[in-house]
């Protein structure tokens, strides 16, 4: 299940933009509802919240985006399925899906020439078997710059990294850090993964249980 997704620096998103699926706490909802404007209706009024144990949160099971022609809301959700594209079948096998989606390609903010130079950052959070998992990763036409996942169990809130491996320029490599529940045989392929290559697409190709589920899911998102 979807907890929320962020974007920065993807076609007409410039600035970090998150779409989330938490739902407001009673105090926010309150807030609104005494509020002299116009009253918007509350989440729980459109649809209820689901309860996630252990954590102080409600995820919604309808989302949706809001805003004036032309200001950048579809490019949110082709952004969500780039990523989820990209993780699913791999960076250089996603190039065959351009003839059908035009968005499959990594596509900066183009209005000032700082930004189109930067890398494009994404960050998802999903739920399964109520831990969160975290994957973010940063990325140019070129190579990944950093790719991350970690995950919280709901028992103990405590984040565990998985793996994490980041791009040194002067080096020309990747420098990984890998968590204990990470161990295993996948581990010996980090030197064969390209550095224009998700290691988390090579994963879904796997079965790494502590990950597998989170995969999965995210098919399903």
């Amino acid at each position: 299940m979807l907890v929320d997704f962020t974007v920065e620096n993807y076609r007409s998103i410039k600035e970090p933009v998150t779409l989330s699926a938490v739902a407001q706490k009673q105090s926010d909802r309150q807030t609104s509802q005494s509020s002299k404007h116009k009253r918007v209706k509350s989440d729980h009024e459109i649809a209820p919240g689901y309860h996630v144990e252990g954590w102080d949160i409600e995820l919604l099971p309808v989302l949706a985006i809001f805003g004036a022609n032309a200001s950048g809301k579809s490019n949110v959700i082709q952004a969500l399925d780039y990523l989820l594209l990209i993780i699913a079948y791999g960076t250089q096998q996603a190039v065959t899906f351009q003839k059908l989606l035009k968005y499959v390609k990594l596509d900066p903010f183009k209005l000032d020439s700082i930004s189109e130079q930067k890398p494009t950052r994404f960050e998802l959070r999903a739920l399964f078997d109520n831990n969160i998992y975290t994957y973010s990763l940063v990325i140019n036409k070129n190579n990944i710059i950093s790719e991350n996942l970690d995950y919280a169990l709901n028992t103990t809130k405590r984040t565990r990294r998985l793996f994490h491996r980041q791009w040194d320029e002067s080096n020309k490599k990747f420098i990984w850090k890998t968590g204990d529940d990470f161990a295993g045989a996948h581990n010996q392929l980090q030197d064969n993964i390209r550095e224009n290559e998700l290691f988390i697409s090579t994963l879904v190709k796997l079965k790494v249980n502590i990950v597998e589920s989170f995969l999965n899911q995210g098919k399903r998102i």
